[in-house]
């Protein structure tokens, strides 16, 4: 029987943060040296207040997301990604449910993201847990890609 789970951080899973990162990096843009500080030490972001949370079936993961703490009750969701084979089987759904259960629990006031018009499975996901667009699209400084802003307040 299978083993399906939606988990926090947990340092078995620290090189798959990266890997499952870099494959939809890959297909859409290139991975910047932004990208390597952030996906090579998903251990900061929990020590700095935020949360890993990995998808896992049979002991692989196979889709995660991260929130990083970005101020006093407020966390930004970022590189959320599920390896190809195991798209279109609600994993994305189930790591929004974990991260607005993490934010519920740390009484966060507003989760924001980033993302980009073309990515539009995402934002569709992002809509139906209550992200809204809140402005139009920038070359964000850090990666230079092309993006907007969405947020979700509670």
């Amino acid at each position: 029987m299978e083993e399906k789970k939606i988990i926090r951080f947990d340092e078995r899973y620290k090189e798959a943060f990266y890997t499952i990162n870099a494959a939809w990096l890959n297909d859409i843009y290139s991975i910047t040296a932004e990208d390597e500080k952030l996906l090579r030490a998903p251990e900061k972001i929990v020590a700095s207040g935020g949360e890993v949370f990995f998808v896992v079936v049979n002991g692989e993961a196979v889709g995660t997301c991260a929130l990083l703490k970005s101020g006093d009750h407020e966390y930004e969701l970022i590189k959320m990604g599920v390896l190809k084979q195991w798209r279109g089987q609600k994993w994305g759904e189930a790591l929004m449910g974990a991260v607005e259960e993490f934010a519920q629990n740390k009484k966060a006031a507003k989760i924001t993201l980033e993302t980009a018009v073309r990515l539009k499975p995402a934002i569709a996901l992002y809509q139906k847990f209550g992200f809204i667009k809140t402005g139009g699209e920038y070359v964000h400084p850090l990666f230079g890609r092309l993006i907007f802003k969405m947020e979700r307040n509670f």
